[in-house]
């Protein structure tokens, strides 16, 4: 027993030198609620594999036996909700859909209802959100090193939409936020959609397909529920939907402008098209193992420089490709679970080709473990996340013999022609890490149904891959490199959801210690801090919503 309070004392001391990023509320978020209940052994007949999440999939199981499903004509009221987030210094944002990496007030309002009629379902869940958007401190850089912002832009921002801010003034949007028109069945859903959807079994860090970025429309063809045939349980989801592209020019624009204006690289302002499919299998042998696949691909539709294509295996030019498979293994017993999703960034990953190279090779592993507290009333919980989307090599950046000219594309999300990169409105919809980074996070907390105080830890390393593309030079050798300009975040964050009733309300204070903000570093020597290109952000965070069925709690 003292081993363990010992155990338990030194990850949380680790915990308070990491990075954890606040957990926004979203229906994605609170099936975590249902998947801690299969972890418990409280809810063991649902098969749910939690590797496809949505809004409706949370409605759908949360409470399945509801009035709404029992007659040819039914309506709800869902939920209501307001939640405000404040960065003092630097727009941290992680998996929070429409919410915009932004300095100040940030607040967002919902609104969810929904009509069903025999087997047609319109559910309507608007999103009303503004921030204050204001400006950030200013970035001073490297006199000395004047290719900085040139190698930034051909590797880069002329490769993906990576916005750290909108525009320079206040912006207020009406969005259509989790809303969808679908037809099913007891198994089977055809939709039109707008929800943030989130593939694969990762918690932090999904490689395709995520709640980072913004909503966008698309046509779905999902499973309602998990389908039994004679080899075990199915779920699967296949779309086709349009992305959007931010109408702001990208905020290093006028940087650039002063230093090399032809460097920056015009790019198609076209509709982007996404297409992908995920799917997950429980062997009937093997209970509570979860095994899939999950792949997207995007394209631009048209435009002066790209002629319109069907789809994306006919497409005439180099489209953005990439895949995942992915395992995750419930141990109810043991109240604990194991996942790994490996991925490929420039084709559909196979469990063939994942072993084959490991050119270029991404992936996210995590365990939870459950410790039952008053006879399994509530449980201390213990988890770790960690995900990888560095270059294995930094060799599959440079051109041979041409280290110093334009890099090679093969980092995750980027594209040497869609290089708005696999993105919606200038943010990644995989990882939220993005490109070329690597994170670890630990999770220390109390659960009870849908209460929680939890501490979380996370430590990322942004964009090595650019990191070594500056500073690597052309010797390729690991003696060179300078390795006092990592860009690296530590913080520590607290959180808390408590339900009263029908009301869910949550809470979080997080504290980001940004080392060599943006891979500068201005003093300091090789390991002090930086006066001048560190940085710290403090966010607040609150939220309250409003169940009007309070059996969607537990």
């Amino acid at each position: 027993m003292k081993r363990f309070g010992s155990l338990t004392v030194v990850a949380i001391l680790w915990a308070l030198q990491s990075v954890g990023q606040v957990s926004v509320f979203s229906e994605i978020g609170q099936l975590d609620d249902l998947r801690i209940r299969q972890l418990t052994g409280n809810d063991s007949t649902s098969h749910l594999s939690f590797a496809l999440r949505s809004a409706s999939h949370f409605y759908q199981s949360a409470d399945p036996h509801r009035n709404f499903w029992k007659k040819d004509l039914g309506f709800e009221l869902r939920n209501v909700g307001l939640l405000a987030q404040h960065n003092s210094t630097i727009g941290v944002s992680s998996n929070d859909g429409s919410l915009l990496p932004s300095v100040g007030m940030q607040s967002r309002a919902h609104l969810s209802m929904a009509l069903r009629w025999k087997r047609i379902i319109l559910q309507l869940g608007p999103e009303v959100m503004q921030t204050e958007n204001l400006p950030f401190p200013a970035f001073q850089l490297d006199q000395g090193d004047q290719n900085y912002m040139a190698r930034y832009y051909l590797y880069t921002v002329n490769k993906i939409d990576m916005y750290w801010r909108y525009g320079n003034t206040k912006i207020q949007k009406q969005l259509l936020g989790q809303s969808s028109l679908r037809y099913q069945n007891d198994k089977i859903s055809i939709a039109i959609s707008n929800e943030n959807i989130w593939w694969g079994p990762s918690l932090r860090n999904s490689l395709v397909m995520s709640n980072n970025a913004s909503n966008f429309p698309y046509l779905t063809i999902n499973t309602v529920q998990p389908i039994k045939t004679k080899i075990g349980y199915f779920e699967g989801q296949a779309i086709f939907g349009n992305l959007k592209n931010p109408e702001f020019e990208h905020p290093d624009h006028e940087r650039m402008k002063g230093i090399w204006a032809e460097g920056i690289a015009p790019k198609d302002s076209s509709t982007r098209v996404l297409a992908g499919f995920m799917f997950s299998w429980e062997p009937k042998w093997v209970k509570n193992l979860y095994i899939g696949l999950s792949t997207a691909t995007t394209y631009y539709k048209g435009g002066e420089v790209r002629r319109p294509v069907a789809f994306p295996l006919f497409t005439t030019y180099k489209p953005i490709k990439l895949g995942s498979f992915f395992v995750r293994y419930n141990l109810p017993k043991e109240h604990t679970e194991l996942y790994i999703e490996l991925g490929r960034s420039d084709k559909t990953a196979t469990p063939l080709n994942i072993i084959r190279d490991s050119i270029p090779l991404g992936y996210t592993a995590g365990v939870r473990k459950l410790v039952p507290i008053q006879g399994g009333k509530s449980y201390f919980l213990f988890g770790i996340e960690v995900a990888r989307l560095e270059l294995p090599d930094p060799r599959l950046i440079f051109v041979n013999n041409a280290p110093y000219g334009v890099p090679l594309t093969n980092s995750w999300y980027m594209g040497s022609e869609v290089t708005r990169g696999y993105t919606n409105y200038g943010q990644v919809m995989g990882a939220w890490i993005g490109p070329g980074s690597n994170s670890q996070t630990l999770q220390l907390g109390w659960i009870k149904g849908s209460k929680r105080i939890m501490l979380t830890g996370e430590r990322v390393q942004h964009n090595n891959d650019f990191y070594n593309y500056q500073y690597l030079t052309g010797y390729i050798s690991a003696q060179y490199q300078n390795n006092n300009k990592r860009w690296a975040d530590v913080n520590a964050t607290a959180q808390f959801q408590w339900n009263i009733r029908n009301l869910l309300l949550s809470g979080a204070w997080s504290y980001t210690s940004m080392i060599n903000y943006r891979w500068v570093k201005l003093d300091g020597g090789f390991s002090g801090p930086s006066t001048l290109s560190d940085r710290r952000n403090t966010m607040f965070y609150a939220s309250a919503v409003w169940y009007f069925n309070r059996n969607m709690l537990f």
